[in-house]
């Protein structure tokens, strides 16, 4: 059996991993963390190029190897998937991509706090869909999802939207392979974690409707992140994940024979949009990497040749004190992940990572690894400039 992952770049895959995590530890940010995970895929045929998994037992403070935690644990993975956000809003046709402008303007619901974005209100008072992937804008994704939902906005009141709001998302979210199985040849993938639509009385969690727009709600697989931003760098092609490239018949004195059978690249299904949809997205995602605004965040990236475009993630999560013990306290946490292909005018890797439940994503991690991967790749690949 010969495998699609080119076993060099897979130890320099699992080191990176394996460095950067540590440099978390140091730091004191891994107190509730569950481990770390990186995985990169061709996003052209969903050949799998490497994947690598640090499961942290947080009892005994021991680290050890977890690469198929890429397929089977889930994770909140915050802004990283609003590129499918935007994608969902202009194939709902609520904005185009040479009509796109969206107030900045923070959400206030009745009982809740505000709802914003991490940057001061009042930073911005409208945004392109390019400008709100470059600043990782919550309020964007918002206001888009309330055109879609047809909702009656206003401030300080009870907001309604239409019951669907939930299934559309999350129908289009399904189209880049976010909350779905990938398919990928090995047992055990997970499929996602959906959270409620409908309060105790029947009504549409509205808050929880916004939250999804900014990819705080929903849990995904890694395998998933990276099948999503694939599909996004391919041009609409939700390709099917594989390790096994080919199995190979095996002589009696143990040399290789002639190839039996050859994994063929598969689709899953093709995003009915035009490419001018995409090219929104992907210029969103050139300037989170390459962009001028000062709130752009991932900038620290520019510099790597061919150009990488990228999309980061921060979710806000908990952790229990005592992971042995369900009834025992809550912590805030943060999950920190990353989605980015390259190069960008022609891509041949698509990766996704993430760090689950840290005390803190200071220390930038989810970039520090992307680096990591893209340069190592480059090197190891002849890709130059």
């Amino acid at each position: 059996m010969n495998l699609t992952i080119d076993q060099t770049y897979q130890t320099q895959v699992e080191a990176a991993l394996k460095k950067i995590y540590n440099q978390a530890k140091t730091a004191g940010a891994t107190t509730y963390s569950d481990g770390a995970y990186a995985v990169a895929m061709n996003p052209k045929t969903g050949a799998i190029l490497a994947m690598a998994g640090e499961s942290n037992d947080r009892t005994t403070t021991e680290v050890s190897d977890d690469a198929l935690g890429v397929i089977n644990h889930t994770f909140v993975m915050g802004s990283a998937v609003k590129g499918a956000t935007v994608m969902g809003g202009l194939m709902d046709g609520v904005i185009t991509p040479t009509d796109n402008t969206l107030p900045d303007t923070p959400i206030y619901l009745v009982g809740t706090p505000v709802k914003k974005s991490v940057y001061p209100v009042g930073t911005f008072s409208s945004l392109t869909a390019q400008s709100a992937l470059e600043v990782s804008s919550n309020i964007y994704m918002m206001h888009l999802i309330m055109k879609e939902a047809n909702a009656d906005y206003v401030a300080n009141s009870k907001m309604n939207m239409s019951p669907d709001i939930f299934t559309k998302m999350r129908g289009y979210f399904n189209q880049f392979g976010l909350g779905q199985k990938t398919g990928i040849d090995l047992p055990g993938e997970a499929k996602g974690i959906e959270g409620a639509t409908l309060d105790s009385g029947g009504n549409t969690l509205v808050g929880s409707a916004l939250d999804l727009s900014y990819g705080n709600y929903d849990a995904y697989t890694l395998i998933q992140l990276a099948q999503y931003i694939s599909t996004i760098a391919n041009g609409g092609k939700r390709m099917k994940p594989y390790l096994v490239d080919s199995i190979q018949q095996t002589g009696t004195d143990g040399s290789l024979g002639k190839i039996e059978t050859k994994t063929a690249p598969t689709v899953l299904n093709t995003i009915d949009a035009p490419q001018s949809y995409f090219n929104v997205v992907k210029e969103g995602m050139y300037n989170v990497v390459n962009g001028s605004n000062a709130w752009g965040t991932a900038h620290t990236l520019k510099d790597i040749k061919p150009t990488l475009a990228a999309k980061t993630g921060t979710a806000q999560s908990f952790a229990r004190t005592d992971p042995n013990d369900s009834t025992s306290a809550q912590v805030e946490t943060v999950t920190s992940s990353l989605v980015g292909f390259a190069p960008y005018d022609d891509p041949q890797i698509a990766i996704a990572v993430v760090f689950p439940n840290l005390t803190s994503d200071d220390g930038h991690y989810n970039t520090l690894l992307a680096r990591e991967m893209i340069t190592d790749y480059y090197k190891l690949n002849n890709i130059k400039e």
